[in-house]
């Protein structure tokens, strides 16, 4: 049960006024500072076995130039190779592993995880 001395210091608590809480800065510079936020990442890819080396070259291309384009920058990108599956996935039991670390902004990740969904060769991405 809620304590009614606290519910009425709630209600009756001074409003805050919008100014405090930017402390003089305007609303589209801090829109401006959160896209310009990048954070390090770090991303494991499971890509179908039956994937070429042409196809799995092209689909970390696209992911570097996502990447890329939001003013990120990619750090490492290694193959750890074709390794078993701890639980199947579909009827594959099989699956090459790549694991990267990058920099980059929310829009960016947004978009990288739109375009793993559509290729087909991913099989997850974490």
């Amino acid at each position: 049960m809620l304590d009614l001395p606290y519910i009425l210091k709630v209600i009756l608590a001074p409003p805050i006024e919008v100014g405090a809480l930017t402390e003089g800065k305007e609303p589209m510079a801090i829109d401006q500072q959160k896209a310009d936020l990048k954070r390090p990442y770090e991303a494991i890819i499971i890509v179908h076995p039956d994937a070429s080396l042409e196809e799995q070259k092209e689909l970390f291309k696209k992911n570097k130039v996502t990447i890329t384009t939001f003013k990120g920058a990619i750090h490492s990108l290694e193959t750890w190779g074709k390794r078993t599956l701890a639980t199947p996935i579909g009827k594959l039991k099989k699956a090459v592993y790549f694991h990267t670390v990058f920099e980059a902004g929310p829009q960016a990740v947004a978009e990288l995880e739109r375009t793993m969904r559509i290729n087909d060769k991913v099989l997850r991405f974490m």
